[in-house]
């Protein structure tokens, strides 16, 4: 995590990572977590001593924290990809454009990005509302 630049590196595939932004308010929050002088090469959202399975494939330690987590606030019907299927889909209606919604998700193509966002009726009756009035 760089904590000035607001970015976290994640291990995609073994020869190619993948830099993230995060919002101000992430960075707060891993700011009050993370040692200021921890090794940037060490996971940070791993137990300490973790084994090599885990560090071999930590989306099974990440499934696990959520899924309990979810049971203890009696979420049902919800998973990770759910988080990206919203995420992509504010930001979008947030104005980014999809060149950079593509690099912010690690998706390659434009088909993936339009798989995972899902506009909301109130954007898109404000977008029709900016013709009203148009033929008069």
């Amino acid at each position: 995590v760089d904590i000035d630049g607001r970015i976290i590196d994640l291990t995609v595939t073994k020869t190619k990572p993948r830099r993230v932004p995060l919002t101000i308010k992430a960075i707060e929050i891993l700011a009050e977590i993370v040692p200021e002088k921890c090794d940037k090469k060490l996971p940070v959202f791993l137990p300490p001593g973790s084994s090599p399975t885990v560090l071999r494939r930590p989306n099974l330690f990440f499934r696990r924290a959520f899924n309990n987590a979810l049971k203890k606030a009696k979420i049902e019907d919800f998973t990770m990809h759910d988080l990206r299927h919203t995420a992509a889909s504010y930001l979008l209606m947030g104005g980014v454009d999809l060149r950079t919604l593509a690099e912010i998700l690690g998706h390659n193509t434009m088909q993936m990005v339009q798989r995972y966002t899902h506009l909301l009726d109130t954007h898109k009756l404000a977008a029709i509302d900016r013709i009203e009035g148009l033929g008069d």
